[in-house]
């Protein structure tokens, strides 16, 4: 009977029973769904499935159709309850309800849309269980509107329900006998003091000029190689703020410039290939270290090491100089600029040596540490490590049996540049990083920091 009164109701002719229960709605308008059903002689649910037709007719306003819903979903039945799972919204603006019937061993769900075409669809808007559910029935009809209805019995799984009951009784007295009850305090986390940041940049060859397309690498040039340089810097120092640092160890060379003057040549007089405009490229670098000095003074007071290069070894010197002078009256920011070739750092019971790398022999280096330090720095001197640039990719070398010789570590440093065509005709590549070691005085290393640039 619904379904013939529905078919003529959206022809806009009603059925009998359908303006009966307009003339009654319409005299007791306001009143809830149990009294209008008891007036009417019939039962909540079916007094709703007609003023669904009576909707669809325009003969019910959708916001009271909706109140009634509400009230028998809320309210419940014996004989079943409705239940809306879902409200969609079609390309003409009809709004579509999915309603689910639920009588304890069986669920019916039926829409009548343009958006519910298929049962996984339903089943996903009625809301369904499907660990406790199985479907019984279903079918799917093309209305003479155009819009599918789709119908679905399903039935309780029985097995399915045991199995859950008895997982949930296992679960229960597990929690029951083996829970400990010891609240968790909160830990507080401390942050070890005394700590070095060591920021190292090297080879970063601002001046040189590079084209991607020839090298199979990315572009290169004093802009880009300035860019990258403030880029590495500010993000490792960002990594390192869970430590408490003390102070900032930042070494300035190992070829911070390409080239060592205007003929566009290093210090033995090679020719590479250089921006022309030395005074520009000057000047960005000095700006690119200025700004990285100030930015890491922010967090601790900074240490500048000059380690000069095989390709700007004059040139750096008077960068140094003019590093010196800037921050001259500045407490927080000191430079060692002296002529030596190889610089070094003592920290607590570190002590860390830095030289380009391209005129020593690796194994000679623990001896020139010997040689060239103070005995007293030595003698407190636990961990003790060599830093070298030159070789633009991460290298790592122990000596000595157990690793050690005299406790001297050197480590080749990755280098941020992109090859040059020199590079690239020899097939020497690398992956492009930079690192920052942190140092404490007693526990001597405590891990490193790294940023890379991402592959082509």
């Amino acid at each position: 009977m619904a379904r013939s009164m529905g078919r003529r109701a959206t022809g806009g002719v009603l059925t009998p029973g359908l303006e009966r229960i307009l003339r009654y709605y319409e005299g007791h308008r306001g009143a809830g769904a149990e009294e209008l059903a008891a007036g009417l002689g019939m039962k909540p649910t079916s007094l709703v499935r007609q003023m669904y037709w009576l909707m669809r007719a325009g003969r019910v306003p959708y916001e009271e159709y909706h109140r009634l819903v509400r009230e028998v979903r809320s309210g419940g039945s014996s004989s079943g309850k409705l239940v809306m799972a879902n409200r969609l919204t079609d390309t003409g603006g009809l709004s579509v309800t999915t309603v689910r019937r639920d009588d304890g061993r069986r669920v019916d769900c039926y829409a009548a849309s343009d958006e519910i075409l298929s049962l996984e669809e339903i089943l996903r808007a009625a809301k369904i269980d499907q660990t406790r559910w199985t479907v019984s029935s279903h079918t799917i009809q093309r209305q003479a509107t155009g819009r599918y209805a789709v119908r679905v019995t399903l039935k309780r799984n029985d097995q399915a329900e045991e199995l859950l009951a008895m997982r949930d009784a296992v679960l229960g007295e597990i929690r029951r006998r083996y829970s400990t009850g010891v609240k968790r305090t909160p830990h507080k986390r401390s942050r070890l003091s005394g700590v070095l940041l060591e920021v190292s940049i090297p080879d970063i060859h601002i001046g040189k000029l590079a084209w991607g397309e020839a090298t199979a690498d990315e572009n290169w040039d004093v802009d880009i190689a300035a860019e990258r340089f403030l880029w590495a810097c500010r993000e490792l120092i960002r990594r390192a703020k869970p430590y408490d640092v003390e102070r900032i160890l930042l070494p300035i060379g190992n070829d911070f410039l390409n080239s060592d003057g205007a003929d566009m040549e290093t210090t033995s007089g090679t020719r590479v290939s250089e921006d022309s405009r030395y005074q520009r490229t000057w000047r960005l670098a000095r700006q690119a270290a200025i700004e990285a000095i100030c930015e890491a003074k922010k967090t601790a007071p900074v240490h500048i090491l000059i380690v000069p290069g095989n390709h700007d070894r004059e040139r750096i010197f008077y960068f140094g100089d003019v590093l010196e002078a800037r921050f001259h009256s500045d407490p927080e920011v000191t430079v060692d600029n002296s002529p030596a070739m190889r610089k070094y750092f003592s920290w607590g019971g570190v002590l860390l040596g830095f030289t380009h790398g391209s005129e020593e022999k690796l194994q000679d280096l623990p001896t020139i540490m010997m040689s060239e330090v103070d005995g007293e720095t030595l003698a407190k001197a636990v961990w003790r490590e060599w830093h070298l640039g030159h070789w633009h990719k991460k290298r790592e070398l122990k000596f000595m049996p157990l690793d050690e010789f005299g406790g001297v570590r050197i480590r080749i440093l990755p280098s941020l540049c992109a090859a040059d065509e020199w590079h690239a005709l020899h097939g020497y590549r690398h992956r492009k990083s930079s690192e920052a070691y942190l140092w404490h005085k007693d526990e001597y290393y405590l891990g490193h920091l790294a940023v890379t640039v991402p592959e082509r």
